[in-house]
Order: structure tokens, then sequence, then C-alpha cells
């Protein structure tokens, strides 16, 4: 029920909405669109395998500096 609520935060974007978990943390990530709402985010690693990534992925902090301005 957690979940459900959080995502009625906002339907179509996830940065604003204040926690991320499964796939929604690598978008945010990746897409550099952290926003001051995130409060919570959870990254499970076992989602990279379930993509087949090729070479390597780089997720940095800075992702989040929206949240710092």
């Amino acid at each position: 029920m957690g979940r459900f609520l959080v995502r009625e935060e906002s339907l179509s974007k996830p940065w604003e909405r204040s926690r991320l978990w499964g796939y929604e943390s690598f978008r945010v990530l990746k897409q550099k669109k952290g926003t001051e709402n995130v409060l919570g985010l959870t990254l499970d690693m076992r989602m990279l395998e379930k993509e087949k990534l090729h070479g390597s992925l780089e997720l940095k902090t800075d992702a989040l500096s929206k949240c710092l301005d």
C-alpha cells in the first residue's frame, strides 16, 4: 500500500516522488533528474543482470545534485 501512495505523488515523473525503488532509481540516476523531493532511494543491483547491460554502468551522486540547489 505504501508504494501505491508514493506512486500517486507523481505518476509520470518518478523523480518528483519522495521515494524511489526498482528500475525508477536507475532511471533517475542515469538521467540526472533527482529533485529535492527524493528522500529515499534503493538500488537492487540484481536488476542490472536482468537488463543484460554490456560494458559498465556509471552512476554518480551528482544525479541528485538538484537536491542541493
